[in-house]
């Protein structure tokens, strides 16, 4: 899977910056393009507008954006900009609305990420990026969280403080009324929480309650909450599980655990409290796959077992 944080894209945009020096109105299309367009029109003190606002012949700081009210130069030279290309059909409809502005204006196309395939829908980008492919600005709204599983505490609602986390009613209280934190439109795959089992009902009260659709909730059992911080067992416990799933994310809250995750799972680990991806070594990944290939063999041979019984 690729990734790239916003710290990513500033820098890349900052190393890139004189592709865009020649452009006098920068347009960002909503909502992920008016990042990329927000940081090219702040570095290089340019006029920026939203791709609403620009067919409607305005932009944000000077009013219209047939002539620029300082007494500068006509505005010709415009930059469309969207985050990535994916199918292409999104930039291809922002394309046909400003098809009638072409007579007053010069219009470019970016992307800084674009799939191979469809490339060539811009006019430049920075990087070639296969799918799967997250960015850190939207990825708790791509439909990769249905290959994903998710913590609780720390990614889909706060932390509980300290004072909370009694294991008591305070918990309960904290459980019914937690403040959300990066809530979801797409389902989610597995949520995976070392919430304790006995807190279940007041778990799902909470899901429901903010609309989380979800295929799996896998808590933690058999433990009191005074064991489970004793024991440390949180990040052991999800990379377990996420080791023995079909998911190919874990989003975590925690950097601590996120290494911990990754390195029993072999697999990628997104990670809230700094938005790295922690990566597993490529012995672990080998390791990991030789599981799975082991895995496959196994039910294979069932397979040709239960066949043979069978003729």
């Amino acid at each position: 899977m690729k990734y790239k944080s916003i710290n990513d894209l500033r820098k890349e945009i900052v190393k890139n910056i004189t592709l865009f020096e020649k452009f006098e109105l920068i347009v960002g299309v909503p909502r992920s393009g008016m990042l990329p367009a927000t940081i090219i029109a702040l570095h290089l003190n340019k006029q920026l507008s939203d791709l609403e606002t620009f067919l409607n012949g305005q932009h944000f700081a000077q009013g219209t954006t047939r002539q620029v009210s300082d007494g500068q130069k006509t505005i010709k030279k415009v930059l469309v900009v969207d985050d990535s290309v994916g199918s292409g059909g999104s930039m291809q409809k922002v394309k046909e609305k400003v098809e009638n502005l072409k007579d007053r204006y010069n219009i470019s196309y970016f992307a800084p990420y674009v799939t191979r395939q469809n490339k060539n829908i811009v006019d430049f980008y920075f990087e070639v990026l296969s799918i799967p492919r997250a960015f850190e600005w939207n990825i708790m709204h791509h439909p990769i969280l249905k290959e994903a599983c998710l913590d609780f505490d720390g990614v889909l609602c706060e932390d509980p403080a300290e004072a909370q986390n009694d294991d008591g009613k305070k918990y309960i209280e904290f459980i019914l009324n937690a403040k959300p934190l990066f809530l979801t439109k797409h389902p989610v795959g597995i949520i995976v929480t070392s919430r304790l089992e006995k807190y279940r009902s007041q778990t799902e009260a909470w899901l429901e309650k903010h609309k989380i659709k979800y295929e799996e909730l896998i808590m933690l059992e058999n433990y009191s909450a005074k064991e489970r911080s004793r024991l440390q067992i949180h990040g052991k416990f999800k990379g377990n599980f996420f080791s023995k799933s079909d998911k190919v994310l874990f989003i975590e809250s925690n950097k601590k655990q996120a290494a911990e995750i990754a390195t029993l799972s072999g697999k990628h680990v997104l990670c809230t409290e700094d938005f790295k991806v922690y990566e597993p070594s490529n012995f672990q990944i080998k390791t990991h796959i030789a599981k799975s290939k082991s895995l496959v063999k196994k039910i294979f041979d069932k397979f040709k077992t239960i066949s043979r019984k069978l003729t």
